[in-house]
């Protein structure tokens, strides 16, 4: 399977965000709120990253890629934590 790099950072991303999710729920630091507002910041980071990139403003590296996919695709699975953990 051929991806690129910010691609595998979303997936490994998602995938460690989605095993946390119980332990997230225990400790009640997620605020659905709180997260759509992270989430829409690091979309923003993701699209200066590749906007800067494709206007030639700065070279953006595999490793910047993967660790800002990684951290939308983390952030975009801490969305769930309300839907499938309830507490009292």
């Amino acid at each position: 399977m051929a991806v690129c790099s910010r691609c595998i950072g979303v997936y490994s991303g998602f995938a460690l965000g989605w095993m946390l999710l119980p332990m997230l729920s225990l400790i009640r630091i997620t605020r659905l709120a709180h997260i759509k507002k992270v989430l829409v910041v690091i979309l923003l980071f993701n699209f200066i990253d590749a906007a800067g990139n494709l206007l030639g403003l700065w070279q953006n590296t595999l490793f910047s890629r993967a660790i800002l996919g990684g951290m939308l695709g983390s952030s975009a699975a801490l969305i769930f934590v309300g839907d499938f953990f309830h507490h009292n």
